[in-house]
């Protein structure tokens, strides 16, 4: 619509020069369920940024390219309850990747290419209770790689690298009640792998190399 010359000089310049207002929605996902930000199958090779990121409970981002989570990916989305990044290609999670995601419950990271988990990377995460980190190259665990994880209450580790488990590996998940270590190349366990698990229900080492319990004790 052209506007009649007489409006034009009322138009403060100031508006005429501001950008275009940024989309809610980027442009590859799907927005039409509310809170929920819908990225999967995108092919995508990194994380797009929502500009309105409060009101998002959950951001689903499934069966992309992705090879890096940075410490700037999700670090407006305060109030995210659940995140899938499975089925990506992810080798690295920046330490501060998940910092400011303290409300979130549930995190899907199974079927990458994670070759560890370093200390203090999940530690910030109080309310997690369900973490999947399932068929990726994970060859070792320290008892830190799950400190501040209190309220887990179901773990999959299946399919993964492992060849043993020390001592207090578990020790900072004592509402843990569902653990999954099947399809490793388990081969020796700690006399005290499994301790702090005092509510653990569900345990499953199927699938592994150990021939034996060197300590009868061990659970």
């Amino acid at each position: 619509m052209v506007l009649p010359r007489v409006l034009w000089g009322s138009v403060p310049l100031f508006l005429l020069l501001l950008p275009a207002a940024e989309p809610i929605c980027p442009e590859p996902c799907d927005c039409q369920q509310h809170q929920h930000l819908l990225c999967t199958n995108r092919g995508l090779r990194s994380v797009p940024k929502a500009a309105e990121p409060q009101d998002i409970l959950t951001y689903s981002l499934g069966g992309n390219f992705i090879a890096n989570i940075s410490a700037f990916d999700f670090h407006r989305l305060a109030g995210l309850q659940r995140l899938d990044l499975q089925y990506n290609r992810i080798r690295s999670l920046h330490p501060k990747a998940f910092e400011r995601l303290g409300r979130l419950e549930e995190l899907y990271l199974g079927n990458n290419l994670l070759p560890a988990l370093a200390p203090g990377t999940l530690s910030t995460l109080a309310k997690l209770r369900i973490l999947y980190v399932n068929a990726n190259e994970i060859g070792h665990l320290s008892a830190a790689s799950f400190s501040g994880l209190s309220s887990l209450v179901k773990l999959r580790l299946d399919g993964n690298e492992l060849g043993s488990l020390g001592d207090s590996v578990f020790s900072g998940l004592p509402n843990l009640l569902y653990l999954h270590l099947e399809s490793n190349r388990i081969r020796w366990l700690s006399r005290g792998a499994f301790t702090g698990l005092a509510k653990l229900r569900f345990l499953d080492l199927s699938g592994n190399q150990q021939s034996s319990l060197r300590h009868p004790d061990i659970f």
